[in-house]
């Protein structure tokens, strides 16, 4: 009996539904983008989007090697058969940029299509929250469609950048008037071989002339110490003088002497 009555309410609410449609005219497409998440690609006539070059919203880097890769936003907007003016300035893009990958600083994006002199777009690229701000530098008058895109291009080197930084943040589309909407989040994500160092220490005796030459307070030895690293699945050797060791101490901690060794390198590869 409870199932029966739950099956008719829901019957009811469905009729109901279609008929608030039919009279309101409000497109389907409104209720399936709110009922999945808040964002959008429509507004005020417009059609926009954003995506990486990998032709998805999410950008994954995995350096396991010292490779330099361009990551790149594309931004693509239409207007079919404007039904009024939209002057210059009144259309705007606030895009995310990923210049905090960079180890130590942020970087602008070395490729911007508004950068030429003859770009339809204007934009402001501000820093500390690494935002790029692109207003329209074009007249869309009623009735003619229009369609294009712009592109921010970024020149990375796995070494030189952040492991494990990450930024998910959604681009932004407004009109002046009609007001704004957020686009699905661009994701990006990169993660690389962790540096790891190796200290090796080699202790040989004085040349007869050295030890001619040293102080016979102590006892001298040629103390030569080297390390390397491996970062991108490659060693780097470096080698480097050390210290004479004072009489009766292993561990030497009061006073140290400078003896010169020759320098040496190398380097070794997995």
């Amino acid at each position: 009996m409870r199932t029966r009555v739950l099956n008719a309410v829901q019957k009811i609410l469905a009729v109901m539904m279609i008929v608030a449609l039919l009279v309101t005219d409000i497109p389907l497409e409104v209720f399936a983008t709110n009922s999945e998440n808040s964002y959008q690609s429509k507004l005020d006539g417009w059609t926009v989007h954003a995506a990486w070059n990998t032709s998805s919203t999410d950008y994954e880097w995995d350096a396991s090697e010292n490779t330099s890769r361009q990551p790149k936003i594309t931004v693509t907007y239409r207007i079919r058969n404007a039904e009024k003016d939209y002057p210059k300035g009144t259309v705007t893009f606030t895009v995310p940029g990923i210049g905090y990958a960079h180890r130590g600083s942020v970087v602008r994006s070395d490729k911007l299509s508004s950068d030429q002199t003859d770009s339809e777009w204007n934009y402001f690229w501000d820093s500390p929250t690494d935002l790029y701000t692109f207003t329209n530098n074009f007249d869309v008058t009623t009735g003619p469609s229009l369609s294009g895109g712009f592109e921010l291009l970024w020149s990375l080197n796995a070494r030189e950048c952040e492991s494990g930084y990450t930024r998910t943040e959604s681009p932004t589309f407004t009109v002046k008037d009609a007001g704004s909407i957020s686009l699905e989040p661009l994701s990006y994500r990169f993660t690389s071989e962790k540096d790891r160092y190796r200290i090796f220490l080699e202790r040989n005796a004085l040349s007869g002339e050295e030890h001619e030459r040293s102080d016979k307070n102590y006892i001298w030895y040629n103390f030569e110490a080297s390390h390397d690293w491996k970062s991108q699945a490659s060693f780097h050797g470096l080698t480097h003088p050390c210290w004479a060791e004072p009489v009766k101490r292993r561990f030497p901690v009061a006073v140290f002497r400078y003896l010169p060794v020759r320098a040496s390198t190398g380097s070794f590869s997995l």
